[in-house]
């Protein structure tokens, strides 16, 4: 057996022991458990996740897994070429737009999740899960959204600094990335949290959206440059964020 053939063997294996970190049933396997304090507070009617904290539950009866189809420009392959590495996360992107879900918001993720895996919606929509597979890192982007109570923006709260802003409903919006010591299983991760509102069920409703980016790491990646990446792509994540026109996260309130 190759080196390559090696190597996708510990990605199928690595990717399926990310996957089953967080537990939870449906949809094929849990989410990866959270690594650090939870920032929301709430959740919805009808099973929703909170934002952040503990991972996200996987309920019974949470959609099958879905593929992202929109591109903006060629998606390279990744696959025929070297392993994925943490800095090929970076610098090119492609839309994710979850429709008919609970997600208030579409954006931009990286586009290696779009040329080597899937997009899993779960917690009946309001949880997005762009993964890569079993090439190179295991690479997971779980963006989660949750009702919030506390208006604070996160760069004013304590163990988060500014990140990056966005303009969402014609209002300024800032996201953070959490300061303190991540603790994944395995890997890297990073962790931010947004602020976002806007008037669903006829009322001015607030969201905590968090993102966990986190990959599992190969000995000879540089740690720092791929926790440095995976925050670069965190931060283009958040700023692209704009409404979708199509939540429907007014059934749930």
């Amino acid at each position: 057996m190759n080196r390559r053939r090696v190597l996708a063997a510990l990605g199928v294996a690595a990717a399926s022991a990310l996957a089953g970190c967080g537990g939870g049933g449906g949809d094929g396997g849990g989410n990866p458990a959270a690594t650090t304090r939870a920032p929301g507070e709430t959740t919805p009617s009808g099973g929703t996740a909170g934002a952040g904290g503990g991972g996200s539950s996987t309920p019974a009866g949470s959609e099958p897994v879905q593929t992202s189809t929109e591109s903006q420009g060629d998606t390279p392959d990744f696959g025929s070429g070297d392993d994925l590495v943490c800095t090929d996360l970076t610098g090119s992107y492609v839309s994710l737009d979850p429709g008919e879900r609970r997600l208030i918001f579409r954006t931009e993720i990286p586009q290696a999740y779009q040329a080597a895996g899937q997009v899993r919606y779960t917690n009946n929509g309001s949880t997005a899960e762009p993964t890569t597979g079993p090439i190179g890192l295991g690479a997971t982007m779980l963006i989660d959204q949750g009702l919030q109570s506390d208006p604070t923006p996160f760069p004013e709260r304590d163990g988060y600094e500014p990140l990056t802003e966005t303009t969402f409903n014609g209002e300024t919006r800032l996201a953070a990335v959490d300061t303190g010591e991540s603790t994944p299983r395995m890997g890297i991760a990073v962790n931010g949290a947004m602020l976002l509102s806007g008037t669903y069920g006829g009322e001015e409703q607030l969201f905590a959206i968090t993102i966990e980016h986190q990959v599992l790491r190969p000995e000879e990646t540089d740690t720092e440059v791929c926790r440095s990446a995976l925050r670069e792509a965190m931060a283009h994540t958040f700023a692209s964020m704009e409404p979708n026109p199509n939540t429907t996260v007014a059934e749930s309130l």
